[in-house]
């Protein structure tokens, strides 16, 4: 049982890999899922239903964990994600600043760059 779970999320980390590697080659890739939308169609969709931030920022945590998970041996072994003095409610009002901000740029662009902010918190 724990070998067909240690398979499943080898499968996952590698396909999360080759993702994030074709991210930093600078091609065109593409990402998955509510998060994988313009700032555009964020602020559009909060604005409709403002609950859906809860649901775009689920998706920034998994984007985030994904990125630090495929980081090279030694670099960001420490980060903390949900460090006390930049939490979730601080995270969400970076993104979304960083939407408002920035209509023409992706939601996962912001991702990236809360997670180079992070990185600074840790």
């Amino acid at each position: 049982m724990k070998v067909v779970a240690y398979v499943k999320l080898s499968i996952a980390s590698l396909g999360i890999l080759l993702t994030l590697q074709s991210l930093a080659r600078a091609e065109p890739v593409r990402i998955v899922g509510l998060g994988a939308a313009s700032c555009n169609r964020f602020i559009s969709d909060v604005a409709k239903d403002p609950a859906m931030i809860s649901q775009y920022y689920s998706w920034a945590q998994g984007y985030l964990s994904a990125i630090l998970l495929t980081r090279p041996a030694g670099v960001d072994t420490n980060l903390n994600l949900n460090p006390q003095s930049f939490g979730p409610e601080q995270q969400v009002e970076y993104l979304s600043n960083f939407c408002v901000k920035q209509k023409d740029k992706e939601f996962p662009d912001g991702v990236q760059e809360l997670y180079k902010l992070l990185r600074t918190k840790s």
